[in-house]
């Protein structure tokens, strides 16, 4: 409750100026509030909310640097109407700040604690919470400033200094252990899976040998791709989606090279031969002799009638 209400507070001193803070880039990552939709990922304004999948997530700021989300972890990103000065609300999980500040300060608030980041310097740290509530910053590789944490119900202050590690206990900084040898930030990521090949190899080989079979009037492959069966549903799980109001630049919408539309050009199976009698041309019927007859006397006394 203490951490919501800090936070409605500072968004609403920034809410009239929607600047965007960053672009989110991930693969399965859930984004919530004003989002602006591009090419590479998602640009979001101040207010928003940012929650990993199973893969890491990364905000790539507009005034430079990253937050990388890690996974199963969630923020609240609001900036100051300047765009220079960012508070960050760590949910749950953890995160990892990779930028640098000049003249300015940003501020990371947990249920416990508030983190001053004051510049100038380059601030590299991993931020984490337990399920207990005990939180972990890690000094990590480039680092070259110092993190200052606050009690959020005390005037209990702790300097988490470059090549440090600290845990802290019971939401109080008396209780903190120096270097406890875990690692605060992110968990190392899974190698992503290799494009996958049908029987007929990769989609840029489909392409040349269907433009090569239509080229000599032969019929056109067409591809099978295995599909793998789906995993049962984990609780939690979280999948790529947006809930917030879009918006959509159609001059962002690369040109479709004329390769990817040879496969279109595929042969269709063949008719049922029902379907090609029900559509078939069927000739008139015959005219009996006596119609036959009189369309003949016709044409004679129509002939005699105009002479």
């Amino acid at each position: 409750m203490r951490i919501l209400l800090a936070f409605l507070a500072f968004a609403s001193v920034s809410a009239s100026a929607q600047v965007p803070i960053g672009e989110v880039r991930s693969s399965d990552a859930s984004v919530r509030g004003a989002v602006v939709l591009s090419n590479n990922g998602a640009s979001i304004m101040s207010g928003s909310q940012i929650t990993a999948g199973e893969r890491n997530a990364s905000l790539k700021l507009a005034r430079g640097g990253d937050i990388n989300v890690c996974s199963g972890s969630s923020i609240n990103v609001t900036s100051s109407n300047s765009g220079h000065e960012h508070l960050i609300a760590l949910n749950n999980g953890a995160l990892e700040t990779h930028y640098t500040i000049a003249s300015s300060a940003d501020t990371i608030m947990t249920p416990d604690f508030r983190l001053l980041l004051a510049g100038p310097g380059a601030f590299h740290f991993g931020v984490s919470m337990s399920q207990r509530g005990d939180m972990c910053v890690q000094s990590l590789a480039g680092n070259t400033s110092s993190i200052i944490v606050n009690e959020q119900l005390g005037d209990g202050t702790h300097q988490v200094r470059p090549g440090e590690s600290v845990m802290f206990h019971n939401g109080r900084v008396a209780d903190a252990t120096i270097n406890p040898g875990v690692n605060c930030g992110c968990p190392a990521q899974p190698p992503p899976k290799p494009a996958v090949a049908t029987r007929f190899g990769f989609p840029e080989q489909q392409s040349r040998a269907a433009a090569q079979a239509i080229a000599s009037g032969e019929t056109v492959p067409v591809p099978v791709i295995p599909l793998p069966a789906n995993p049962p549903s984990q609780p939690g799980q979280v999948y790529m989606q947006v809930d917030a109001p879009v918006v959509f630049r159609g001059e962002d919408a690369p040109a479709l090279a004329p390769s990817s539309l040879l496969l279109a050009r595929a042969q269709l199976p063949a008719w049922p031969p029902e379907a090609a009698q029900a559509f078939a041309v069927k000739p008139p019927p015959k005219k009996k002799w006596y119609q036959r007859f009189g369309s003949a006397l016709a044409t004679v006394f129509g002939t005699s009638s105009k002479n």
